[in-house]
Order: structure tokens, then C-alpha cells, then sequence
């Protein structure tokens, strides 16, 4: 988690910036926001860029744990079979696939849940290895 709080810390300073010179009521919803980051231990992020430039993935521990994936892979049927697959929305498509791949590996090793933005039903799974790959398996 040591990784993800810095990349938290990474990921906030500019924005914190941003919004520090663009005032209310921003700076409002940033301290909020970046207060919650940082005192909470059990929320982090991944950097899953790829997609787009600085897309992140949110990691929230406790439990079993769940890695909320946003677009890192977009379709768990078809993604997590074939990581190493260009999705047409991806702004850095290199990029996306190793990020997809570090992140079913880690999800995969871990047994972490793993919830994407544009899922169908049931929407929640794991990675679970096969061959050279994964496969989606629906949390039950």
C-alpha cells in the first residue's frame, strides 16, 4: 500500500496546485478529497495509465480487498483472456496493455476483487490465471 499512497501523493500535488490557484469552491472539494487520501489508509491508487495519460485505478483495502479498475480493461471477458489486446479508446496503447497486465497479475496473485466501469453483470470478479492469461470469474 507504501506504493500506491505515493502515487496518491504524486497524483494529488498538481491538482492540489491547480486548484490552490483556481480558489473556491474547488480548493473546498480538493481538501476534502486529499484529506480522505491521505488519513485513510485503506484507500490507495494504481497508476493504470494508458488509457488515458493519468488514468488511475482505486485500491481499497480491508476485507478481501477490491481494486476498482475504471477502464483498465473494459470488457472482463474479452481483456482478461487477451490483456496484451489494444482497446480503439486507448489514448497510449503500449502503455495500457502493461498496465492492464501488472494489474491482473497483481489482482490474480493477491485474490483481489476487481470491479471495471463498464461491466456487465455481475460486475464484480477476480482474475483467476489461465494459460498465458485470465479469466474473469464472477465474485459470488
Amino acid at each position: 500500500m507504501l506504493r500506491t499512497r505515493v502515487i496518491s501523493a504524486l497524483v494529488l500535488a498538481p491538482i492540489i496546485l491547480a486548484i490552490v490557484l483556481l480558489g473556491e469552491p474547488w480548493l473546498s472539494l480538493l481538501v476534502g478529497v486529499a484529506a480522505f487520501l491521505a488519513l485513510v489508509e485503506l484507500v490507495g491508487l494504481l497508476d493504470t495509465a494508458g488509457h488515458t495519460p493519468g488514468h488511475v485505478s482505486i485500491e481499497v483495502a480491508g476485507g478481501e480487498g477490491l481494486i476498482i479498475g475504471a477502464d483498465a480493461a473494459v470488457n472482463p471477458f474479452v481483456f482478461f483472456e487477451h490483456p496484451e489486446w489494444r482497446f480503439s479508446f486507448d489514448a497510449i496503447p503500449e502503455l495500457a496493455v502493461a498496465n492492464r497486465r501488472k494489474l491482473l497479475d497483481r489482482a490474480a496473485a493477491d485474490k483481489i476483487k476487481l470491479i471495471g466501469f463498464h461491466w456487465k453483470y455481475p460486475g464484480v470478479g477476480y482474475a483467476e490465471p489461465k494459460d498465458n492469461a485470465y479469466r474473469f470469474v464472477p465474485a459470488g
